[in-house]
């Protein structure tokens, strides 16, 4: 699951986790199933912000996810060293919710089957 972390500003929100799963698709459904779906208010905020360390290429893979899918614009940032010494860019991702909705229509996994409830028995000795 990926955590999502406003910022103090009510326009962007930070994406985290990408590094978990094994491709974009996968973090875009999830990121619907935790932030919008079912949530009457669908914190619907203009940018969205991701990074990534360059040599793992997750955050390469959803940039260009995004851009091919034409599910917003996507801009990115040269590289930089971190403290860690990982080389590491960011990309900020302006959605465009329309598009967004219809490809999670699209891509949605089923729910899962409704088992049925059986009755409770109970047996008196």
């Amino acid at each position: 699951m990926q955590d999502f972390y406003p910022l103090k500003c009510c326009g962007v929100m930070e994406l985290d986790g990408l590094h978990f799963f094994p491709d974009p698709k996968k973090a875009l459904l999830d990121m619907h199933a935790n932030l919008w779906a079912g949530n009457k208010y669908k914190r619907r905020v203009p940018f969205i912000l991701f990074t990534g360390d360059v040599n793992r290429y997750y955050g390469q893979a959803l940039a260009a996810f995004l851009v091919e899918n034409r599910l917003g614009t996507v801009l990115a940032s040269e590289e930089r060293k971190n403290w860690t010494e990982n080389t590491i860019r960011v990309w900020i991702w302006s959605p465009d919710y329309e598009k967004l909705e219809a490809w999670y229509k699209e891509h949605e996994p089923p729910a899962p089957p409704v088992l049925p409830v059986l009755p409770v028995v109970k047996e008196t000795l």
